[in-house]
């Protein structure tokens, strides 16, 4: 029984990627959660696929190291997102023509002058 229910669980994960990947060509990001539920359900039910997914993992660090890490208990998926975004803007964009960098360092410079005005820094 434990055997057929973990066969259902691994099925419906595999559904699931597929049905993420289908979905995330339509407009807005409800792909990607679809896709990470599917590959949790996968990667707890299928010991062969969590050995192939590290296999990759230790292969592709810096392709397979980010889902690594959204699939951690507590993960801070914000920043991931936000660092993955980077990370892409740099392989598209040169210099200052990054909007996400010009943003970042503009988010930056307004913390820094609230501490200044705040007497947290001297």
């Amino acid at each position: 029984m434990a055997a057929i229910l973990k066969m259902l669980l691994v099925t419906i994960g595999a559904a699931l990627m597929a049905l993420g990947i289908v979905v995330s060509w339509l407009p807005g990001p409800f792909g990607l959660p679809i896709v990470i539920l599917g590959l949790v359900l996968v990667l707890r039910h299928s010991t062969w696929f969590k050995r192939r997914f590290m296999r990759q993992v230790h292969r592709h660090p810096k392709l397979f190291g980010p889902v690594r890490a959204i699939l951690r208990p507590h993960a801070k998926i914000l920043a991931l997102i936000w660092l993955s975004l980077l990370r892409c803007e740099r392989g598209l964009f040169r210099g200052r023509l990054r909007p996400f960098y010009r943003l970042r360092q503009a988010i930056k410079r307004k913390r820094r002058r609230n501490r200044h005005e705040d007497g947290l820094v001297t």
